[in-house]
C-alpha cells in the first residue's frame, strides 16, 4: 500500500551512535576510551629537553652561592605557589565530580593540603612573625623553620601524587572506580594536614641541613624520591602518549622531582641561587599540572555536551518516529473501514458486492 498522504519518514530517524558509542562520548581518559593520535616520541623528547635543561641549569647555578634576594621576594614566590595550589586543587575536584575517578579526588585534596601548608610557608617564614616566634621561644631556629615548612607541603603533595598512581592500580585489578571511598580520603587529607601544622606549632625544630655530606639538605630527598616513583609510574601506564592531562602532570612530576634532586638539596643557604630556583620550579610545577588539568576540564565537558546533543536529537527521532507510526497506523485504519462500507454497500446489500478489479482504496 503506498504511504498515506502527508505521511513520509523523512531524515529524522533514531540517529546511528550506539549505546556504546554514547557511553564512550561520556567517558574519561581511560585506556579503553583515549584517542589521537600517538605523541609519544614527542612528548619523550620534551621530558628529555627539561630534563636536561634543568640539570644543565643545576650546574650552571651551583656555583653561585649567594645572589641577593630577600624574604620578601621569597614571600612573594611562595604566595603565588600557595595561590597555584588551591586553584589546581579546587579544579581536580571540580575534574572529580564530573565524571568520579579516584584518581583526580586524591590529585584534588594533594593539592588542596599542599596549599594550606604553603600558606604555613608563607606565615611562618614572615620576617615579622618568625621575629615575634623566635622572641618567644628561644629554641626556635629560623633556618629549621623555612627548612621545615617548606619540606613538608613538599612531602605531603609527593605522597598523595603517588597514591593517585597506586589507586589507579587498585581501580585496574578490582574493574571499578569506586575502589577507594572518596570520604577517607577527605579525612586522610585532613589529619595529615592538621597533624603537619600542629607538629610545627609544637615540636621544637632542628635544621634539615647537612654539614659534612655532598648533598647539603639531605631531607629534600624523600619527596624527590616519590615524584620520582610517581614519574616512572604514570610512565609505564602510557596514557600520557595521547591523554593531554597525563602528558602535562609528567611535565610537573618531572620538575617537581628536579626542583629537589638537582636544587634544593643543594642549597647551601637562603636565598641562594638554587633555593630561588627551587621555589620558582615549584611555580613552574604546578603550572604544568594546571594546563593539563584546565584541558581535561574542558575534554570533560565538550563530552558531556556532546552526549546531550545526541541525546536530544535521539529523543526528537524517536518521537517524530512514534508521531510517523501512529499516523500510519490510523490511516490504515480508517482505509479498511471505507473498504468494508464499500463491501457492505455493493448490490444484494449483503457485503457480497462487486468490487471494480481496478479500485484500489
Amino acid at each position: 500500500m503506498p504511504e498515506p498522504d502527508g505521511l513520509t519518514p523523512g531524515p529524522g530517524r533514531l540517529d546511528a551512535r550506539t549505546a556504546d558509542e554514547l557511553v564512550s562520548l561520556a567517558g574519561g581518559s581511560t585506556e579503553n576510551e583515549l584517542i589521537g593520535p600517538d605523541r609519544g616520541l614527542e612528548h619523550s623528547a620534551l621530558y628529555t629537553v627539561i630534563f636536561l635543561a634543568l640539570i644543565g641549569g643545576a650546574m650552571v647555578l651551583a656555583g653561585d652561592s649567594y645572589w641577593g634576594t630577600n624574604p620578601a621576594a621569597h614571600s612573594v614566590l611562595e604566595s603565588v605557589a600557595t595561590i597555584l595550589a588551591f586553584i589546581v586543587g579546587a579544579l581536580a575536584l571540580v575534574r572529580y565530580y564530573s565524571r568520579k575517578q579516584v584518581t583526580f579526588l586524591l590529585i584534588g585534596c594533594g593539592f588542596l593540603g599542599a596549599a594550606i601548608l604553603d600558606l604555613n610557608h608563607v606565615i611562618s617564614t614572615t620576617p615579622q612573625i618568625l621575629d615575634a616566634r623566635a622572641t618567644q621561644d628561644s629554641r626556635l631556629d629560623p633556618v629549621a623553620a623555612y627548612q621545615w615548612t617548606w619540606t613538608a607541603g613538599r612531602v605531603f603533595l609527593s605522597i598523595f601524587l603517588f597514591m593517585s598512581l597506586l589507586a589507579w592500580r587498585q581501580v585496574v585489578r578490582e574493574g571499578r572506580d569506586e575502589a577507594i571511598p572518596e570520604v577517607s580520603v577527605y579525612l586522610t587529607a585532613l589529619v595529615l594536614t592538621v597533624a603537619n601544622l600542629l607538629f610545627f606549632e609544637y615540636i621544637p625544630l632542628q635544621p634539615l641541613s647537612s654539614f659534612t655530606g655532598w648533598v647539603r639538605r639531605p631531607g629534600e630527598l624523600l619527596p624527590a624520591l616519590f615524584f620520582l616513583l610517581s614519574f616512572i609510574g604514570f610512565y609505564r601506564k602510557g596514557s600520557w602518549r595521547r591523554d593531554h592531562f597525563e602528558h602535562w602532570m609528567m611535565v610537573s612530576l618531572l620538575i617537581g622531582m628536579l626542583t629537589h634532586l638537582a636544587f634544593m638539596a643543594f642549597s647551601w643557604q637562603r636565598f641562594d641561587a638554587m633555593f630561588d630556583a627551587a621555589h620558582v620550579l615549584k611555580i613552574a610545577s604546578y603550572i604544568a599540572i594546571l594546563t593539563g588539568l584546565l584541558s581535561s576540564v574542558y575534554a570533560t565537558f565538550t563530552r558531556e555536551a556532546s552526549v546531550l546533543d545526541a541525546l536530544t536529537q535521539s529523543n526528537d527521532a524517536l518521537a517524530r518516529e512514534v508521531d510517523f507510526r501512529a499516523k500510519t497506523e490510523q490511516a490504515v485504519k480508517e482505509s479498511s473501514e471505507r473498504l468494508q462500507r464499500f463491501q457492505h454497500a455493493g448490490p444484494g446489500g449483503g457485503g457480497e458486492g462487486r468490487c471494480d478489479p481496478e479500485y484500489s482504496p
